[in-house]
């Protein structure tokens, strides 16, 4: 019952980050660049500044870090595999060209190691979800790219709806109520937001994603040894 009523926070950091062919299978993505020489007021004299404060915001949205580290090993693991593909479909090509008595010449395979970049991209992911952050020194200005799961959008096996009685202290009776949940929670307006943060006046946030996590929070816990008042007496009776 602790756990429930004081779940823990998640880390700071996340270890599982796609591959490129599975970027390429189960992805879609969105992309935007964000420049401050575009805006008449700026809060941030830095493209670097901006990007910290647009790595908090998602952070406060229950995204995690990437590090640097698990996106190396993911593209080396790319690497190995694109490879290994192509030593098969040439082992494959060569022993057909074998049995017919012709020749052929192995193509050559890029043995190359990762180049590193000036300005790694900044990961973030939430599973389902993940955003890449980079500044581009060549145009000034930060590109960002939202990937999302093909198989995570709030189809039919993935809305549910729970039904309960809503006692009403003011007719001592409960009456019949429901609520619809949604297995993933609605996309959040990065585009708009980042835009508001880096100086544009002519964005704002509606009331329904400026406080989207008290939103989805709706449910409590209600324990044996929590008194507010004449609530719990009403509730437990």
């Amino acid at each position: 019952m602790q756990k429930l009523c004081q779940p823990a926070i998640l880390p700071i950091l996340i270890d599982v980050y796609p591959t490129q062919e599975e970027f390429n299978e189960k992805y879609t993505f969105t992309f935007y660049d964000l420049n401050l020489a575009a805006m008449d007021i700026t809060y941030y004299k830095t493209h670097a500044d901006l990007l910290m404060e647009m790595v908090r915001q998602r952070l406060t949205q229950d995204f995690q870090l990437v590090p640097q580290s698990v996106i190396k090993a993911s593209k080396d693991k790319s690497k190995r595999d694109n490879d290994d593909k192509h030593r098969r479909a040439y082992q494959t090509k060569k022993n057909s060209t074998d049995l017919s008595g012709g020749k052929d010449y192995p193509r050559k395979v890029d043995n190359a190691s990762v180049v590193s970049e000036e300005n790694p991209p900044i990961a973030l992911s939430m599973g389902h979800r993940l955003q890449t952050m980079q500044y581009n020194p060549d145009v000034d200005a930060i590109r960002v790219i939202a990937y999302s799961r093909n198989d995570t959008s709030n189809k039919r096996g993935n809305k549910f709806k729970y039904n309960f009685q809503l006692w009403q202290h003011a007719s001592k009776t409960y009456i019949s109520s429901n609520q619809n949940f949604d297995k993933y929670p609605g996309e959040y307006t990065w585009n708009q937001l980042d835009n508001l943060i880096c100086g544009d006046t002519e964005k704002a946030l509606s009331e329904t994603f400026r406080y989207v996590k008290d939103i989805m929070n709706k449910f409590h816990i209600v324990t044996s040894h929590l008194y507010i008042g004449s609530f719990i007496v009403d509730y437990f009776t």
